[in-house]
């Protein structure tokens, strides 16, 4: 309900109102000209003993001549209560030095309505109440462009004594912020109390938890010591990189992915070397084999490329071997792959890349993975003469990789996955540097869910839960033994906004000549949050059955196949006629018998 303003409380700091009181003349309005009416230069302003305005008491000031007849008049020394300013001063602070209007439209229409009003709850029937009113009564004389002054309000909550009350000095039960944080620091006492609970409500102090988030940023510094780097190189810089191979297709690929840095090849090492022998079982393997050799034998940074075929029905087979699977026919290969899987029904391969980056300087190696999944078609199509193209069908093209175009292939490109994770690992500036290297790849999802999680939630001001979720990241980001540069400095950032002086501390200590503040918020990559596996429920007539662990994204077809092929399940539906099989995505199996 709105009630009329309260004008009894009166402080020397409302707003005058320009009337002047005369003797002969009435109540007489100041002139244009001579406003706004401005409150005078005062040494003090302390309360009447009348219950009049302070201003009463400055005779200079409140003795003034009539506007009209211009003999001796008085002004009013009453000022407008503190809700009148309040209910307008947004609108002022948008153009404060316009003499002419309290605010241009022009400036009105790019500010306004205001994004946010955040307040406690007594503002709900207060200040948010006459705001709006005033407002309203603006808009309807054409002076602002809304009918409502705010696109969100939101009430915050109140913080209790440690008993459950109000903080009151005569209950002696209020904390005093500048004895905890001269104890604890600022940003503990920041981060405790936007992890208090919900932003919305009333929650005791509770000195434990505080101590809690004091070892938790305690615990953030110390990762610090963990953290490693092979080598920084940033784009378009001397410093050489080796790319160690001789095959010169290959060497073109890597060279066109990495056309920003100072690339050399074998070609440019004034000596010959021979080449390692590959006798790993992995493709990881066989990437740092090259890489390690390569860079011992020439002192650069050096990057190796181990890549090849695997098809899931022949276990992963040619794999490491793609090459020598047909003693370099590609023809050959082609057509041994299709008879090995004449009798097959899985029918999907994927290609794979894995990139070494090895510093022989400290020797430390970071590797990099690509992947582009799809199935082997069982005719060639397309060039006979490229590899396993003319059999492999990339997944979401309709076409052999053979007929495809080399922008289409481009955009596939098994190496050029690996390769874009190594440019964000080198280069500062690049947008992929969250994916990371392989050692990594488990944290890598969780990461981006916490991206994800952190942002979404500040947005919708559930601060509490954004912090439980750097917790649980920091929790993992522990538990390995070294943690990657680039996982910390996106760490660092998300805490920020939370922690914001120890997060600079930490990120100058980097080496990192910017402001943590002024860096780009991370974005998070749908890919990397989707599960890759989930737990499949099994029912027979709505009832539980089984729970097996499938692929997030099986088909319908296959989840019917293994639900239907479980021991379990099996003797449910044993002599039974099966009416039918519902299938709900990423969820369950209903066999209804």
């Amino acid at each position: 309900k709105l009630r009329d303003w309260v004008f009894s409380r009166q402080h020397y700091w409302g707003e005058p109102i320009p009337i002047v009181k005369c003797k002969n003349c009435g109540n007489v309005a100041l002139e244009k000209k001579n406003l706004p009416l401005e409150l005078p230069d005062v040494k003090n302003y302390e309360p009447t003993n009348t219950g009049e305005s302070p201003l009463a008491k400055i005779d200079k000031w409140v003795n003034v001549k009539c506007p009209k007849c211009k003999s001796d008049a008085k002004r009013e020394t009453d000022t407008m209560p503190n809700w009148a300013g309040s209910s307008w001063y947004f609108l002022r602070y948008i153009d404060p030095k316009n003499n002419k209007q309290f605010a241009s439209r022009k400036k009105i229409n790019y500010w306004m309505p205001v994004d946010l009003y955040n307040g406690g709850m007594e503002h709900t029937t207060l200040h948010l109440l006459y705001s709006r009113f005033w407002h309203k009564f603006l808009f309807d004389l054409n002076y602002v462009n809304t009918s409502e002054p705010y696109k969100i309000r939101r009430s915050h909550g109140m913080i209790l004594a440690e008993d459950g009350q109000k903080m009151s000095k005569s209950r002696g039960n209020v904390v005093n912020p500048d004895e905890v944080i001269e104890k604890y620091g600022a940003d503990t006492v920041r981060l405790y109390e936007m992890f208090m609970g919900p932003y919305g409500d009333a929650i005791p102090w509770n000195t434990t938890s505080l101590i809690g988030m004091n070892r938790f940023l305690e615990r953030v510094w110390g990762m610090k010591s963990k953290v490693y780097k092979v080598h920084k190189v940033k784009s378009n810089k001397k410093a050489k990189i080796l790319v160690a191979t001789n095959n010169q297709g290959k060497l073109k690929e890597l060279k066109d992915h990495l056309k920003n840095f100072n690339i050399i090849s074998l070609k440019d090492i004034d000596k010959k070397i021979e080449e390692p022998e590959e006798n790993g079982k992995t493709f990881e393997d066989n990437s740092l084999i090259k890489a390690k050799y390569y860079a011992k034998k020439t002192g650069y940074l050096t990057i190796a490329d181990d890549s090849g075929l695997c098809v899931n029905a022949l276990g992963g087979r040619p794999g490491v071997f793609s090459s020598r699977y047909a003693e370099g026919d590609d023809k050959k290969g082609c057509e041994k792959l299709i008879k090995e899987l004449e009798n097959k029904t899985d029918r999907s391969a994927y290609y794979k890349s894995v990139i070494t980056i090895y510093n022989p300087k400290n020797n430390k190696y970071d590797q990099f993975e690509g992947k582009c999944e799809g199935e082997i078609l069982d005719t060639l199509k397309g060039n006979k003469s490229f590899g396993y193209a003319p059999i492999f069908m990339a997944k979401g093209l309709d076409r052999s990789s053979a007929e495809c175009s080399e922008q289409e292939r481009y955009q596939y490109n098994h190496r050029k996955q690996a390769t874009d994770k190594l440019i964000g690992y080198l280069d500062e500036n690049s947008s992929n540097a969250t994916q990371g290297p392989i050692r990594t790849q488990n944290f890598v999802s969780l990461l981006h869910k916490t991206i994800k999680k952190v942002t979404e939630d500040i947005d919708n001001l559930k601060f509490n839960t954004a912090i439980s979720a750097l917790m649980i990241l920091a929790n993992e980001m522990e538990k390995e033994k070294e943690t990657s540069l680039v996982h910390y400095s996106q760490f660092l950032i998300l805490l920020s906004p939370f922690a914001p002086h120890i997060a600079e501390e930490l990120w100058k200590s980097l080496g990192e000549k910017k402001s943590i503040h002024s860096q780009n918020w991370p974005k998070y990559d749908p890919e990397l949050i989707k599960e890759k596996e989930i737990t499949m429920v099994i029912q027979v007539n709505g009832k539980l059955r089984d729970q097996i662990k499938v692929p997030a994204d099986i088909s319908e077809e296959k989840a019917k196949k293994i639900a239907l092929e479980s021991e379990k399940i099996k003797k449910w539906i044993e002599g039974e006629k099966i009416r039918k099989i519902i299938f709900v995505k990423e969820r369950l199996i209903n066999v209804v018998v």
